[in-house]
């Protein structure tokens, strides 16, 4: 066998044992084209990926543009995200007499010479160029410190393994490679990632939520046999595999999407290569339970004799929920939502359940209105004010408004949480509003005025009669904030119309104004009455 391709099966060796796609040689070897070791213009390109599932392909040394770069390369870099920029390397220059097949970084970074620290650039990228032909060892900082925080790799992955690189790199039998392109991978330590598909969308009730599972599959400690194609196996030699997912209160589910095309997917994630499909019913089953929400698919045999055929180191679930009608202001303009991922191998030793941290749980960002209740003269942040909501003018003065499960909408500003630690009086919010291009104009009606005071002393504010527009604008941000003014009776700067007695939600003042021209007129016409009597 030529030393060329000797090179190459090491590679793939150290590459697979590396995780990182990094093209690795233990020699340079002669192969039909003699190694030109007077060259000083060789270099090495670093293109930094993030990954959730553990990358088994070895690398070619190639750039994605050569025409030789492999599917199996091109599918497993699909299959990552390319970092950003501040992602610092250091490459070092190995001064060993010999590489072999045995060499450890360890031993290679015996004496090596720095050649230079580099960080990330924009676009995830690294070069080193003018390099002379040798060996080299490329360090990625293990504790993620980057030139700027947008750089910084997020905790949950684990720095790229310490690789040795062969400057050139054997391409085939006839020909070497002197500008080495290695492609890094951090992956994440996360056995279970949740994502919303689309998380920058404003999402109103009624709108559908897209969201996507990525799990960690290892199938050695699932299935037994080596060879699953021709390998008979019994139920024994199975472990069990599930994800959970207790959707919040304000996501629907519709259990048709189980049995319709195109609604739900579960795919086995195939590093370099593509993606295979699991069959819904035969190799993983799904189940929801209505009152708890509850979604829970599981592997059957036949989908991890699937996994383990193509050597599937991950699976992805694809599904669609609903934000129903609870969301309407219930406080918060965000629903987070998590998961749970439980295997047991074949051995019958069960994995600890793992479940998404709070701050890793995907969020659906919904369409809002946040009112300020304000006392119009001294700025004072005022609670107890209750508002509903209508879609046009007309609705909020026939009094038809948005609704939900239990039938109303009624949100009181009150003292609200802003930030642990900082809060804020005169605080409400409409949440899940159904913002569009035609429907930029909500309108609110006060119901109930905010109240100061404690009895004999308690005053009560002027509510605002009139419907109250507030435009989200043509741009439709995602939240819009509205201040809305109150004014004590006796305030000067009360405005003229409000200077009727039109005050807090039953208007007690202006029934005593009516009850009593109602006695005045009664008393008047019972004299005259008594004197109509009197004269006949």
């Amino acid at each position: 066998m030529k030393k060329g391709k000797i090179l190459k099966k090491i590679s793939a060796l150290f590459l697979t044992v590396a995780l990182a796609l990094a093209p690795m040689t233990s020699a340079l070897a002669t192969n039909n084209d003699e190694v030109d070791y007077s060259r000083m213009d060789c270099s090495i390109t670093v293109h930094k990926y993030l990954s959730n599932v553990d990358p088994i392909v070895a690398g070619s040394g190639l750039a994605t543009t050569d025409p030789n770069f492999s599917a199996e390369e091109a599918a497993a870099l699909a299959a990552a995200e390319k970092a950003g920029a501040g992602i610092k390397f250091s490459l070092y220059k190995v001064n060993l007499s010999e590489v072999t097949e045995a060499t450890t970084v360890a031993q290679a970074l015996v004496g090596a010479t720095l050649v230079s620290e580099k960080a990330t650039d924009q676009n995830g990228d690294i070069e080193w160029a003018g390099l002379a032909v040798g060996y080299y060892v490329l360090v990625e900082d293990k504790n993620n410190v980057s030139s700027t925080p947008a750089g910084t790799v997020p905790d949950n992955y684990s720095p790229s393994p310490d690789s040795i690189i062969a400057v050139p790199y054997a391409v085939d039998d006839n020909a070497w490679n002197y500008n080495v392109h290695v492609y890094p991978k951090n992956v994440s330590d996360k056995e279970l990632v949740k994502e919303n598909v689309l998380p920058e969308k404003g999402y109103a009730v009624g709108d559908t939520v897209d969201w996507k599972f990525t799990g960690k599959v290892n199938i050695t400690a699932l299935y037994k046999a080596e060879d699953t194609t021709t390998t008979p196996v019994t139920p024994e030699a199975f472990g069990t595999y599930s994800i959970t997912d207790a959707l919040d209160s304000r996501l629907d589910f519709d259990v048709n999407d189980i049995t319709t095309a195109g609604k739900m997917s579960v795919e086995g994630v195939v590093s370099g290569g593509t993606n295979i499909t699991l069959d819904l019913g035969t190799d993983v089953t799904c189940t929801y339970t209505a009152n708890s929400h509850l979604l829970t698919w599981t592997l059957t045999e036949a989908g991890i004799r699937k996994l383990a055929a193509a050597k599937a180191t991950g699976l992805e679930i694809a599904f669609k929920t609903t934000v129903n009608n609870s969301a309407y202001g219930a406080g918060s303009n965000e629903i987070n939502n998590g998961g749970k991922l439980e295997w047991e191998n074949s051995e019958g030793t069960a994995q600890t359940p793992y479940e998404i941290d709070e701050e890793d749980k995907p969020v659906a960002k919904l369409y809002n209105l946040i009112i300020d209740k304000v006392d119009g003269t001294t700025k004072e942040k005022l609670n107890g004010a209750r508002f509903k909501i209508a879609l046009t003018e007309a609705d909020a003065k026939a009094g038809r408004f948005l609704t939900d499960i239990n039938g109303d909408v009624i949100v009181t500003t009150a003292n609200h949480i802003i930030t642990p630690g900082n809060t804020v009086d005169g605080w409400a919010m409409f949440a899940g509003l159904p913002v569009t291009t035609s429907q930029l104009k909500f309108y609110l009606v006060e119901i109930t005025a905010p109240t100061v005071g404690t009895a004999p002393d308690e005053k009560e504010y002027v509510r605002n009669m009139d419907p109250i527009e507030v435009d989200f604008g043509s741009t439709a941000t995602l939240s819009k904030t509205a201040t809305i003014n109150n004014f004590l009776p006796d305030d000067p700067n009360i405005p003229s119309k409000w200077k009727l007695p039109l005050t807090g939600g039953t208007g007690t003042v202006l029934f005593y104004v009516i009850g009593t021209i109602i006695m005045l007129g009664c008393a008047v016409v019972f004299v005259k009455s008594r004197k109509a009597k009197a004269g006949a």
